[in-house]
């Protein structure tokens, strides 16, 4: 019973949310997101999930929602694999990942996180292009506060949220 409160009371902040915020478009529009959001496998969702809570599970549903674009947006570009799950586990070089989690053995240790992380990842998967609007602004990239990566003088900052800070290529510009 108590899980089913908290799944409420998350649908029901999540709705809040997306009900309150106004941001820019995605990165692709019509048919082209309609297309390659129907071609996304319930492996997909379990991939955005794994990462939304990996990378955001102590953020509030406004951070988990902004990973969930990030990664969503990774599959919408066309520099970046194809699937979600080829996203969240892409490596750049035999010991260094996109996320960094990805490169490690973790495991799942709240499952409660997980169940919110994976109702936020089945919320952005059915409402991208629709009516969950992007919190990133089209943001590709991100980092936690608390480091400063060099690649990041490279691209143009979007917002923070909570512990991330966001970014897209300089002026706006995504090929997809």
């Amino acid at each position: 019973m108590k899980v089913v409160k908290n799944t409420l009371l998350l649908c029901c902040l999540l709705l809040m949310f997306v009900s309150m915020t106004s941001y820019a478009p995605q990165p692709t529009s019509g048919d082209g997101a309609s297309s390659i959001i129907s071609k996304i496998t319930e492996s997909d969702v379990k991939c955005l999930t794994d990462n939304i809570y990996h990378e955001a599970r102590n953020q509030g549903v406004d951070g988990k929602v902004a990973v969930a674009f990030v990664t969503m947006n990774r599959l919408m570009h066309s520099d970046y694999p194809s699937t979600l799950c080829k996203i969240v586990h892409h490596k750049l070089t035999p010991h260094v990942c996109q996320f960094s989690w990805s490169c490690m053995r973790v495991k799942v240790s709240d499952t409660k996180a997980y169940q919110d992380a994976l109702t936020v990842a089945r919320a952005v998967v059915s409402g991208y292009n629709k009516h969950i609007k992007d919190p990133t602004h089209g943001a590709l990239f991100y980092h936690a506060v608390y480091v400063a990566p060099k690649w990041r003088k490279q691209v143009q900052k979007t917002v923070q949220i909570k512990d991330h800070i966001f970014y897209r290529p300089k002026n706006g510009i995504q090929s997809s």
